[in-house]
């Protein structure tokens, strides 16, 4: 945002909630648009990279705070393994950036990356062994994202038919829009901080008392049980002898003032799940069968999407 903005912003608000509105609204922006994005840049509560740690399956489940994955993880059924760790980011680019890094590129070219996540977008290809961006195939109108059945079907596929030395599946959920749920209707994920003439969002009508705290945990931890389940298919449908599950970030959820994850080093949105287990092929799931992607460079679809997320 530039200085310009910041003041237009500043003024348009003035006028419309007053004085102790806007003097909270200035203070977040000021406190996170300066020391916490420097302590970002400098490296403060940024984690390893997850090629530091062995696995065969890393398994990314979007946005995924570590406290509500631990009301969560002891639905299921795997071994006790948990723990928590700081992520290279808070946001999806990041992480990516990040985490596919040159000094990684030994692994990142033994890597197939099966992803709903459209930041993928930056990524080289050639990089990969394979990069395969189901968004581009599998994106769902109705619900606006991709659904994480898709996600699982390619996974299983790819560790059935190929082995791949490296797999990272990148499922979209429990990242908003939240699946089956009546906040996923004409609310779009965002920050709080929004320009006039932006749609609402989820995080901005939190901000505002306009849907509860409660409410929006609810459906955040329903679209992570959504995902787990995809999770537990997977895993009784693919031998594979060591599995990471993880997030790229977590979510703000109005600490300090901050909603959703921007750039920013903070606990909330850096600690993220560290969940240990492996995978046993009881043939039990036939997955539906598709070639992986293709990119087309179709970028004016990918801003599309991606603003349909909450993202400008």
């Amino acid at each position: 945002m530039s200085v310009f903005d910041f003041l237009q912003n500043t003024a348009c608000e003035l006028r419309e909630k007053g004085v102790r509105s806007t003097a909270r609204t200035v203070g977040v922006e000021v406190f996170r648009n300066g020391p916490l994005r420097r302590l970002d840049k400098l490296g403060y509560k940024r984690g390893p990279n997850i090629y530091d740690f062995d696995w065969d399956l890393l398994l990314v489940l979007d946005a995924c705070r570590a406290d509500l994955m631990r009301e969560v993880y002891p639905e299921y059924d795997f071994p006790e393994e948990y723990a928590e760790i700081h992520s290279v980011g808070s946001k999806s680019q990041q992480w990516l950036e990040r985490t596919f890094a040159t000094e990684y590129q030994d692994e990142v070219s033994r890597t197939t990356y099966v992803t709903a996540n459209m930041f993928s977008s930056e990524l080289d290809p050639a990089r990969f062994n394979l990069l395969d961006e189901l968004w581009q195939t599998h994106w769902d109108e109705d619900i606006g994202i991709v659904p994480p059945r898709p996600v699982t079907d390619r996974a299983i596929t790819e560790l059935r038919e190929n082995n791949p030395d490296r797999l990272i599946v990148h499922y979209m959920q429990p990242h908003y829009p939240f699946i089956d749920n009546k906040l996923a209707d004409g609310v779009n994920l965002d920050y709080a901080f929004r320009k006039e003439g932006d749609e609402q969002n989820v995080w901005s009508l939190l901000e505002a008392g306009e849907v509860g705290r409660e409410e929006v945990w609810t459906a955040y931890r329903e679209n992570l049980r959504l995902v787990m389940n995809e999770v537990e298919l997977l895993l009784s449908n693919a031998d594979v002898g060591s599995v990471v599950v993880t997030s790229d970030h977590g979510n703000a959820f109005g600490s300090l003032g901050i909603y959703g994850h921007p750039p920013l080093a903070v606990s909330c949105l850096r600690e993220v799940p560290f969940i240990r287990t492996s995978g046993t092929d009881t043939r039990t799931y036939d997955p539906e069968v598709t070639e992986p992607s293709i990119r087309h460079g179709d970028q004016m679809n990918v801003d599309s999407r991606l603003a349909a997320l909450g993202y400008k």
